[in-house]
């Protein structure tokens, strides 16, 4: 994909009101497709090996896209806000990403 001069690319509730890091609040039925489980499961090594949320990563995903994708967060608390922008300074690096990206 390519950057249009003027257009940016934003992403709506990308953290799935949740699903990554409580239990309590699985995925929906239309995120549960047959390579779901083994994204989540690299999704969580990657955040373990980092040692930051899930959801950290997920947005360090979205940000370090070309063109970066920008999501729109809804919080609750300032912990929550704290963690989305720690996540601004969070850079994965080319392995890591295809480590995500190639997950099948």
């Amino acid at each position: 994909m390519h950057a249009l001069e003027g257009l940016d690319l934003w992403a709506y509730s990308p953290l799935l009101t949740g699903a990554y890091v409580r239990a309590d609040r699985p995925l929906s039925a239309g995120y549960d497709h047959p390579g779901t489980t083994r994204r989540l499961q690299a999704l969580a090594a990657v955040a373990d090996e980092l040692g930051v949320t899930r959801n950290q990563v997920v947005l360090a995903w979205l940000l370090g896209h070309t063109p970066a994708v920008h999501p729109i967060l809804g919080v609750s608390s300032v912990a929550q806000l704290s963690e989305a922008m720690a996540a601004r300074d969070l850079v994965l690096d080319a392995s890591t990403r295809a480590r995500l990206d190639d997950v099948r």
